[in-house]
């Protein structure tokens, strides 16, 4: 199987974690646990950025093939603080923003075209004097195959336009481990996306492998892929990290 990027060693990433931390939280920005109020902004974002994505690799549409999943509802809870300094390296001590179980496997619903934020979904937003400069939102679904086993998609990143190139979301990447701990699941996970190939660079420096053109994925992952990843025709690599 071809690979684009191989990733940055979980060394060399965690040193890039830490820098930018630090550096942007002497900045006064706050990095949290995505939550009620920021959602619509987050949503908007995403969808910003995913469309941006797909007009950089020369393709009309980010929509996945089958469409999307029911929209969220709507919440009404706090956006938690978290340790910038732990994400790289594990889980920190975030208090539970979600304290519920995962769900299985939505159906896929009709819907305008665009990312929609589901239940499910949970992810860092970063903010300053409450401003939202980027977000990171990833959804955990339990499958069925030879046992239950859960997979973790990153269904988007953005930054906004004046706040890129500071590592931000860079930063937000590092802390899954956090969203993942919030949300009493397993901090040894593997983390899966579906990026242009006009992003794959930056996937690698984050610790992400990216894979070739060929290469395929297990049939519940693409399956549940479908529904919720974007979908960039053929500039679409899949990338893929381990959480340790």
């Amino acid at each position: 199987m071809s690979v684009m990027f191989p990733g940055l060693s979980p060394e060399a990433v965690r040193k890039r974690h830490l820098r930018y931390a630090q550096a942007l939280a002497d900045d006064g920005v706050e990095f949290e646990l995505l939550a009620g109020p920021h959602r619509p902004a987050v949503e908007a974002l995403l969808n910003a950025s995913l469309a941006e994505a797909a007009q950089a690799a020369g393709v009309d549409s980010f929509v996945p093939a089958l469409g999307a999943f029911a929209p969220a509802a709507d919440s009404t809870g706090g956006d938690v603080p978290i340790d910038t300094a732990h994400g790289a390296s594990g889980a920190g001590d975030a208090e539970d923003a979600a304290g519920q179980a995962l769900p299985e496997a939505a159906q896929p619903a009709d819907r305008p075209d665009g990312l929609t934020l589901l239940p499910q979904d949970s992810g860092i937003v970063v903010h300053r004097a409450g401003t939202v400069l980027a977000a990171a939102v990833v959804s955990a679904l339990q499958f069925d195959g030879d046992e239950t086993r859960t997979a973790v998609f990153l269904r988007g990143l953005g930054t906004h336009m004046p706040y890129r190139g500071r590592g931000i979301a860079t930063v937000a990447l590092g802390l899954i481990p956090q969203v993942l701990s919030s949300a009493g699941l397993p901090t040894k996970s593997q983390v899966i996306t579906r990026i242009p190939t006009v992003r794959a660079s930056f996937f690698h420096r984050a610790g992400y492998m990216v894979e070739g053109a060929e290469a395929q994925v297990p049939e519940p992952i693409a399956e549940l892929a479908q529904g919720l990843l974007p979908d960039f025709g053929a500039e679409s690599r899949w990338a893929h990290q381990s959480l340790v």
